[in-house]
């Protein structure tokens, strides 16, 4: 509780948040919204340099913005919907405990390279760990060693040593690590503004034991349920990245491409930066679409749909940490003067009121008008440049499949069209800056040719371009 009382200090503010409506619910599965006492959406300002007002719950604020402010009447059609969700910024705020199960591949086909990759990252990890965090560690090959249960760390040297002991052995029982990992964290006892987190760190070739991916996302979504996350870091070229990518998604977790040792130390920077001073944890999102609205995925984040309700799982948002959703929807034509978007739902475990559980609704609307070139003028570009941010994704993913099967000349013509379409509204938007995006795409262009040269350049084609859209997706 001490640690609390410091970190509401520096945002008491946030006492008495508007919206905020505790539920008793600690699952990732879709509830019904509570609509009482829902805040209205701003009306969007079309500037893209300004949002709306953010909605304010415990530690996260919330913005919705339409990418049109209004809609053209006797018209359907499609609509995209950034949502902004920003954690609050705590100075000089400590992370609370964290209950880590570090979970290493040492089978045959890490041999090599990519073992000396995956031990050098968990000697890392236990150098930033704190001597009151808690760590399980477990390497496997075609059996699985727990080398310790939820160990109090102190200085680390016992658990290096462990790590340093470690060589590569047989196959690869990735599931059934998995599961000894999670069971280890979603049956322990620990606070509930503890982060209770596993990292898996594989080539991730399953061979021995549950080697299912559906079943083992489905592992990893129980136990976000329950408050565990799950992060996974593929090393080398010759890991499942789809496998890797399925299990952290579905864990509420992120996915990291080590391909050599000295991207080590960035790799885990970049992941402990997302634990340090976690302020919510188990972070949902959900759209109840109204009626008239038919809505589809919210990329980059693993979605459960149960009929005109969608869920995406976030995860956890550490302090002064942002996240922007996209959701993407089809509107029937309206009637009358405003557009009803739905019910959109946050809901998390607010660390720095001891996990208690936070939700908030809005109820975001659109103005409708006979007029197309006002409808047109009350664009926010802030969503166009996001959502073509989602569509580069998604081409980089189609060049890397592509690449998969050999069609170079169709990743090339593709990556193309995308570039010709991009091109063609940065002139139109001169002050939009679509350059990032732009020069993604040529440079994936420009790498088919070497990705043609051998197995090896494809195979880095591939988890390069696939690691850059799904981190896009992301953001």
């Amino acid at each position: 509780m001490m640690m609390n009382r410091r970190w509401m200090m520096g945002v008491a503010a946030l006492g008495a948040a508007a919206g905020c409506t505790p539920v008793e619910v600690d699952t990732a599965e879709p509830e019904p919204p509570a609509v009482a006492n829902s805040p209205e959406a701003t009306p969007v300002k079309t500037d893209p340099t300004q949002t709306t007002s953010p909605s304010q719950a415990g530690s996260l604020s919330v913005e919705v913005i339409p990418q049109y402010a209004k809609v053209l009447a006797g018209t359907g059609g499609h609509l995209d919907v950034l949502v902004r969700i920003q954690a609050a910024e705590v100075p000089g705020a400590e992370r609370p405990p964290l209950d880590l199960a570090l979970v290493l591949d040492r089978s045959g086909s890490m041999a090599g390279e990519k073992l000396a990759a995956a031990k050098q990252a968990a000697m890392e990890t236990v150098r930033k760990l704190g001597p009151d965090d808690r760590l399980t560690f477990i390497s496997y090959d075609d059996r699985v060693n727990v080398h310790t249960h939820r160990a109090k760390v102190g200085n680390g040297k016992a658990l290096r040593r462990e790590v340093l002991r470690i060589t590569d052995g047989g196959g690869t029982a990735l599931g059934p690590a998995l599961r000894s990992g999670l069971d280890e964290l979603t049956d322990a006892q620990r606070g509930d503004n503890a982060l209770a987190h596993l990292m898996l760190l594989s080539d991730g070739l399953a061979n021995e034991g549950e080697s299912r991916p559906e079943v083992l996302a489905d592992w990893t979504s129980k136990a976000f349920g329950k408050g565990v996350a799950t992060t996974t870091l593929g090393v080398g070229l010759d890991y499942n990245e789809d496998l890797m990518t399925r299990i952290a998604d579905a864990g509420g977790g992120r996915y990291h491409f080590i391909e050599t040792g000295d991207q080590v130390p960035e790799v885990l920077a970049d992941e402990f930066a997302g634990l340090t001073a976690t302020v919510a944890r188990n972070v949902t999102f959900e759209v109840d679409a109204a009626p008239g609205i038919e809505p589809g995925e919210i990329p980059g984040y693993p979605n459960v749909v149960d009929g005109d309700v969608v869920m995406a799982k976030i995860g956890s948002i550490s302090a002064g940490r942002k996240r922007e959703l996209l959701v993407r929807m089809d509107y029937q034509p309206p009637q009358g003067n405003t557009m009803a978007l739905g019910s959109y739902t946050l809901r998390f475990r607010d660390v720095l009121d001891d996990g208690a559980p936070v939700e908030l609704v809005i109820n975001p609307t659109v103005s409708v008008t006979q007029d197309a070139a006002e409808a047109e003028a009350s664009e926010n570009y802030a969503v166009t440049v996001r959502a073509q941010e989602i569509d580069v994704a998604s081409a980089l993913q189609a060049a890397s499949e592509q690449v998969d099967r050999g069609d170079y000349e169709e990743a090339r013509q593709d990556l193309k069209r995308k570039t010709e379409s991009l091109q063609q509204q940065a002139a139109e938007n001169p002050d939009v800056d679509f350059a990032p995006m732009l020069l993604d795409l040529e440079e994936a262009e420009g790498d088919l040719d070497r990705a043609k040269e051998s197995a090896v350049e494809r195979k880095r084609y591939q988890k390069k371009n696939k690691a850059k859209a799904y981190k896009k997706r992301k953001k």
